[in-house]
């Protein structure tokens, strides 16, 4: 469990994880249903890890995306706790899980009407990157720099190594 490993780090570190979201999710359902009427174009939950949910997300709607990594917000906790073992925190905010946030779509004339909305509520709102036309690949870019990213994290059932099942709707 990601908790006992964070615990551990915590505890060699010398740092207290505040908030045990793993043990008090917080999921953001009436969030997302409000966010739709300010733009947001779909929505999934964000507990599994980015990588992997960015990549079903993308899968379920035939697009891509382009991720910025220096964007991806970072537990200051967190990053206290891998940099204090010498290790890199991004990996943990690209695909560990147990966020319990909201992964969106957005289009650009709606991100402001998103964010005044979600000021409200005192919900960070991060712009990580843009879907673009493409098979649903997921590729991180630093300037000129771009590469595939590989899809990480908790994956029921073995998602991505199965066939899609074909749904059809009569």
């Amino acid at each position: 469990m990601l908790s006992t490993y964070l615990e551990a780090a915590a505890a060699k570190a010398g740092v207290s994880i505040p908030e045990q979201t793993d043990r008090t999710p917080q999921p953001r359902v009436m969030h997302g249903l409000l966010l739709s009427w300010a733009g947001v174009r779909c929505a999934m939950d964000l507990s599994d890890g980015l990588s992997i949910d960015l990549v079903r997300l993308c899968a379920e709607n035939s697009i891509g995306a382009v991720i910025d990594p220096l964007a991806v917000p970072v537990d200051p906790a967190v990053a206290m706790i891998e940099r204090a073992r010498g290790g890199d925190p991004l990996p943990l905010a690209l695909h560990g899980g147990e966020d319990y946030q909201l992964l969106m779509a957005v289009s650009p004339e709606s991100i402001d009407a998103v964010r005044d909305m979600a000021f409200v509520w005192d919900l960070p709102i991060t712009v990580i990157g843009q879907f673009v036309v493409g098979a649903p690949v997921v590729s991180v870019q630093v300037g000129e720099w771009i590469e595939p990213l590989k899809a990480q994290g908790y994956d029921h059932f073995g998602y991505h190594e199965q066939a899609r099942p074909a749904y059809s709707v009569s």
